[in-house]
């Protein structure tokens, strides 16, 4: 997990007084621009193994991938951006936008290839389905 990306349980410390904490995903994108989105609620006990949920390190993956694309694309680290990329990955509407998806997405893929190449000092190979 990136330093950008992180899993926290209960940062409003409410355990102690509900039983239950809120699941955040802590989105660090530069000085004083930072986003929390809750993505579950669990108890103590069942902390750990909620927040190592499919769903939620899903998430954090795709949000580390968002991340790295827009270093590479040098664009502005803001909150704005992010969630630009966010809710255009959920719902393109524009085709240029739809296009700026797949580029983002093809950049990503790389850096993923990329990284994964160094750490098994192998060459990186481009998935056929996005070199059509």
């Amino acid at each position: 997990m990136s330093k950008n990306v992180k899993v926290i349980f209960d940062r409003k410390n409410q355990v102690s007084k509900t039983g239950t904490g809120k699941i955040d995903i802590r989105i660090y994108l530069k000085d004083g621009e930072r986003k929390f989105e809750t993505v579950g609620h669990a108890t103590l006990e069942d902390s750990e193994a909620a927040m190592q949920s499919k769903n939620i390190v899903a998430k954090v993956k795709h949000y580390e991938q968002i991340i790295n694309a827009m270093k590479l694309l040098n664009e502005e680290m803001t909150i704005e951006n992010f969630n630009k990329h966010i809710y255009t990955a959920q719902a393109p509407s524009k085709p240029e936008e739809d296009f700026y998806l797949k580029v983002t997405t093809f950049v990503s893929h790389l850096l993923t290839g990329a990284l994964n190449a160094l750490k098994t000092k192998a060459s990186p190979r481009i998935p056929s389905r996005i070199i059509k």
